[in-house]
């Protein structure tokens, strides 16, 4: 009796972690870049848009919001979409969340504090 209740508990045991990566693939959101271990990629839809021009030397963020950086490479348009973390983040370089033929210039993301982080 005791050996056939281990089976079972052993088999959905095994059938749970079998399970697990195919169920955690069905939820992952659709993003617009690469996952980051620091950054947030962020679904397409942007809270506002952020144009980075040649002059552009720093862009300023709140925490969780949802941002489009927008850019003009050669003549062609670059986007994506970002959200900032929930966590205070030191100021860092754009390119470290753009996609590599996103924008030449060196740029730094100050991220702030929102209502919606507190």
């Amino acid at each position: 009796m005791k050996t056939t209740q281990y089976l079972i508990a052993a088999t959905i045991a095994i059938a749970t972690v079998a399970l697990a990566p195919a169920q955690a693939e069905v939820r992952r959101p659709s993003f617009s870049h690469a996952m980051d271990m620091t950054h947030t990629p962020a679904p397409v839809q942007a809270d506002r848009t952020i144009d980075i021009t040649p002059q552009t030397q720093w862009v300023n963020v709140k925490r969780l919001e949802v941002v489009q950086f927008v850019s003009q490479v050669n003549g062609n348009t670059r986007t994506f979409t970002w959200q900032a973390p929930a966590h205070a983040l030191k100021p860092f370089s754009l390119s470290d969340i753009a996609p590599s033929d996103f924008a030449a210039q060196p740029i730094t993301v100050y991220v702030a504090p929102s209502r919606l982080s507190r």
